[in-house]
């Protein structure tokens, strides 16, 4: 059980090193840091939307985790990328971008276009997860949690988002939200903790306000 609490630790980490250094095709490449027009003009000339690099990353999972531009998602998405593709992980654009990406307006963009903020990782991650794990930008959850989002979702470790959000964020304001969500303080994972239990190691969470709401959460 100890060594399926350590990989989903190091899950996250360790996808988005291989994705960063996976080589990929052109736009995949450019849809890290191009231009809408730059994009538009190398779809024109022939560039794949649907390729894919080492990993089974597409140009808009690139985007949607690196680029911080949402014209970019559109253009990708207007030349038929498509929102659910998945890449080795079981990871969409959304979630990428909900990991990773701290405009909040790259979700914003996604979830317009129909993205399933329910959809699961292969490691039973979904969006709000991610989110919760390693995107300190609040208002990213609080479109995932809007659009519908469930706060009490635990991956296969049994880590919930606010577990999480306990273990790794540094703003509070993300505990702050999900306990307003209704995320559960009592839930206990696979390893015997509560999302209270991972709180007080983390240095930018103990002793705030949210540390102690989530203290008085776990009874």
């Amino acid at each position: 059980m100890k060594r399926l609490m350590m990989f989903a630790g190091i899950f996250l980490i360790a996808s988005v090193v291989f994705a960063e250094s996976a080589p990929g095709g052109p736009l995949i490449g450019l849809a890290r840091a191009g231009s809408p027009e730059q994009i538009m003009k190398a779809v024109k000339e022939g560039a794949d939307v649907a390729e894919r690099d080492a990993t089974g990353a597409t140009p808009l999972m690139s985007a949607a985790r690196d680029n911080p531009n949402p014209e970019v998602m559109s253009v990708l998405i207007a030349a038929g990328a498509k929102i659910e593709d998945r890449d080795a992980l079981g990871f969409t654009p959304l979630m990428w971008a909900s990991a990773s990406n701290p405009n909040q307006q790259i979700v914003k963009t996604l979830l317009a276009a129909g993205a399933n903020v329910s959809a699961k990782s292969r490691d039973g991650q979904t969006s709000l997860i991610l989110s919760a794990n390693s995107n300190s930008n609040a208002e990213v959850l609080r479109l995932l949690l809007a659009a519908g989002a469930s706060a009490n979702d635990a991956d296969s470790s049994g880590m919930t988002a606010l577990m999480w959000a306990a273990k790794e964020n540094p703003n509070p304001k993300i505990i702050t939200l999900l306990l307003g969500a209704g995320a559960s303080g009592k839930t206990v994972n696979f390893n015997g903790k509560t999302a209270f239990d991972y709180a007080g190691d983390n240095g930018k969470l103990k002793g705030t306000s949210a540390y102690w709401a989530l203290n008085n959460a776990g009874y």
